[in-house]
């Protein structure tokens, strides 16, 4: 187990050294606060039913 730790740690370390990390983290949140607030900016609707609706579509597969 600690073998598995060490390789993680060091795994983990050198992904977030590289810039694609940050590009990956920073597209998944766009995505994920479009999805978001579409419904509010878009049809005035402050509801989650949308978010939820796309988020179940994701779970079945």
């Amino acid at each position: 187990m600690r073998q598995v730790m060490h390789i993680f740690k060091k795994e983990f370390n050198a992904y977030f050294v590289s810039p694609i990390a940050y590009i990956v983290i920073a597209v998944f949140l766009i995505v994920t606060g479009w999805f978001f607030f579409m419904a509010f900016f878009l049809f005035n609707q402050a509801s989650l039913r949308n978010f939820l609706r796309c988020c179940r579509l994701f779970t079945h597969l």
